[in-house]
């Protein structure tokens, strides 16, 4: 089928190909919509939603040579790879395969080792979405270890420290990040949250009490919510 497609769309307009690639690729015909997308590259070859497109067909097809191909060639015909990225990660999670993005990451950091620091940067982002805390800590520490001091990375770290339960950890990142960024909400949000919690398990822990209200004072100063206020007026009503 795909060599028919290829044969009979030879010749024939960049728009037309768009839109019969588009209509192989909604009814799932990976092999067809390939064949489009490869015409399609050859008259323009520097669009990223092309490309993005083209290597979650080769996906499907559980191809991943011409996946690495055709990142390589985008990267030949100076199509910045973050945005193929961006396309093959909209794409995938459009189709509900969001493994199939993760897949493509892992093959190209294996296989393109100079692309490390970028694909990395990625997995982290991607795991932290899925909420998956190992594998979110894992990558936040390999990112951290060329920028020691990046608050996004520290604050990824942080997630997933305590979406494994290890809260020390936590408290001792979100505290980091608060030594770097005075008046980082989220920082002082997770400190305020978690020291609440504390407190409304065990209404004699002062210190906990202490912590919370410090924090979510300054965390309200920042940022005003209804939600804050609330557990607020709770740990000011206690201590009248």
């Amino acid at each position: 089928m795909a060599s028919v497609a290829w044969a009979m769309a030879v010749g024939t307009s960049y728009n037309e190909l768009k839109t019969k690639a588009e209509r192989f690729f909604d009814q799932r015909e990976w092999a067809s919509a390939s064949a489009m997308y490869y015409l399609m590259l050859d008259q323009e070859p520097k669009i990223a939603e092309t490309y993005g497109h083209a290597i979650v067909a080769a996906g499907m097809r559980d191809d991943r040579q011409d996946q690495l191909r055709l990142m390589r060639e985008a990267t030949l015909a100076y199509v910045p790879f973050d945005s193929v990225f961006n396309e093959v990660e909209r794409v995938s999670f459009s189709l509900g395969k969001t493994d199939l993005y993760e897949d493509f990451l892992l093959m190209v950091k294996a296989q393109d080792p100079w692309m490390t620091r970028t694909v990395d940067q990625r997995l982290m982002a991607y795991y932290s979405f899925r909420r998956n805390p190992q594998r979110t800590v894992e990558y936040a520490q390999i990112m951290l270890q060329g920028m020691p001091d990046d608050v996004g990375y520290l604050a990824s770290l942080a997630q997933g420290q305590a979406g494994l339960g290890r809260w020390d950890e936590a408290l001792a990142t979100w505290k980091r990040i608060l030594e770097i960024d005075p008046v980082n909400y989220d920082a002082l949000l997770e400190i305020g949250n978690y020291n609440y919690m504390q407190w409304e398990r065990d209404k004699r822990c002062g210190e906990c009490r202490a912590e919370a209200l410090s924090h979510l004072d300054r965390a309200q100063q920042l940022h005003a919510t209804p939600y804050v206020a609330r557990m607020m007026l709770s740990l000011e009503a206690t201590h009248k």
